[in-house]
C-alpha cells in the first residue's frame, strides 16, 4: 500500500515489545529546518524530569554529528541511541521497537 506523505498503521504496529520497555523514537532528517537543533535540549529536559524512557533517533542530516556531540557533552549517551541513516527495509523493524 502506498500512502503519500503518510504511514500505514500496519507499518508502525508494535512487535515483540515488553510492557516494561519504554522507547521513544524519532525518524527523520536532522536539519535545522526540521527543528532537529532542539532535540537534545528537549530530551535533556525529559531525562532530567525523571522520565523512564530511552530514545532512538533514526536518520541522518547535516546536524547529526553536532547532535551526537551535544548528547555526549550532556552525558545522555546511555539513554539515546543514534542509528544514523538506515536502509528503508530496516525501518519497520526499528519502529516496531518504539512505544511512542
Amino acid at each position: 500500500m502506498w500512502i503519500p506523505n503518510g504511514v500505514s498503521p500496519e507499518f508502525l504496529k508494535p512487535r515483540n515489545i515488553s510492557p516494561h520497555d519504554e522507547l521513544v523514537g524519532f525518524l527523520g532528517s536532522f536539519t535545522r529546518r526540521n527543528g532537529a537543533d532542539l532535540i537534545i535540549p528537549v530530551l535533556s529536559r525529559l531525562i532530567e524530569s525523571k522520565i523512564n524512557a530511552k530514545f532512538m533517533l533514526i536518520g541522518g542530516g547535516d546536524l547529526l554529528q553536532i547532535i551526537r556531540e551535544e548528547a555526549t557533552k550532556r552525558g545522555l549517551n546511555k539513554r539515546i541511541m543514534f542509528t544514523g541513516n538506515v536502509p528503508k527495509y530496516e525501518i519497520p523493524h526499528l519502529l516496531s521497537c518504539v512505544v511512542y
